[in-house]
């Protein structure tokens, strides 16, 4: 059975406008807040002192407020920050795989750190796929191959208590047969999300002070369509891949038996 790409979308869009869905658009919004405000007071200190072109200030600079903060604040604030992101894409796909209808405290401190931590070697075994980029071309279409083979290796870690080394394998395994569809998906869910992030930001861009949070909810939402839409993929073929696993071809016997 091949993937289909409109039920896996149409799946995902209904996942995503559930009551638990909205629950993590909200942490989500709260986290990619914080990123853009850490983003400006990045951009304010680089700039402090630097001269600017007349009647231009720092603050016109950025698109969210600065914090009192020095460089040190905020590489600590970047850390922080990447833990936590990290900690609710587990829960979030804990939610969605197991049709959670409720934010539980579990969804965040089952197996914590060890699905933390092979969410680190998986951020390793991702960061050496990037390399093949320095080869022109073939590089990037091997990348491109790479990343969609190895697509559901979080979900599997965070959902299925997989180490990484078994979800990456598990993730190539599923994916066989299906890659071109999973990169399809893929391709349309970057595009719409591009064009939806970048008519908010510049709307929002124009209301002063609140425009960051409203960007901030936008691209909340869309990070969780993005994981409903895969977990929705993933249940289509994993069911598929157990099938295959689980037939197996009859023996002849012996004649009389």
């Amino acid at each position: 059975m091949s993937l289909n790409i409109g039920q896996a979308l149409e799946d995902g869009v209904g996942q995503s406008t559930t009551r638990v869905a909205l629950s993590f658009v909200a942490i989500m919004t709260v986290l990619q807040a914080l990123a853009s405000v850490s983003a400006s007071t990045y951009l304010a200190r680089m700039m402090q002192g630097r001269d600017l072109p007349q009647g231009m200030s720092v603050a016109d600079l950025t698109s969210a407020p600065v914090l009192p903060i020095g460089l040190g604040g905020v590489a600590v604030l970047y850390l922080l920050l990447a833990v936590a992101f990290a900690f609710v894409y587990i829960a979030l796909f804990r939610a969605f795989v197991g049709d959670a209808d409720a934010l539980t405290g579990d969804l965040f401190t089952r197996r914590a750190l060890g699905a933390f931590g092979h969410y680190v070697l998986l951020g390793i075994a991702y960061f050496v796929v990037a390399l093949v980029n320095v080869v022109p071309v073939l590089g990037q279409i091997v990348f491109f191959f790479l990343i969609t083979a190895l697509w559901f290796a979080p979900l599997r870690v965070a959902a299925e208590d997989d180490g990484a080394l078994t979800a990456l394998k598990r993730s190539w395994s599923i994916t066989s047969g299906n890659r071109l569809r999973l990169f399809g998906l893929g391709a349309i869910y970057a595009i719409a999300a591009g064009v939806i992030n970048l008519i908010a930001g510049t709307v929002f861009g124009f209301v002063p002070y609140v425009g960051f949070l409203l960007t901030a909810v936008v691209s909340s939402y869309l990070v969780v369509l993005g994981v409903a839409a895969t977990v929705a993929a993933y249940d289509q073929l994993e069911g598929e891949d157990e099938d295959d696993a689980g037939s197996v071809t009859p023996q002849p016997t012996a004649a009389g038996s």
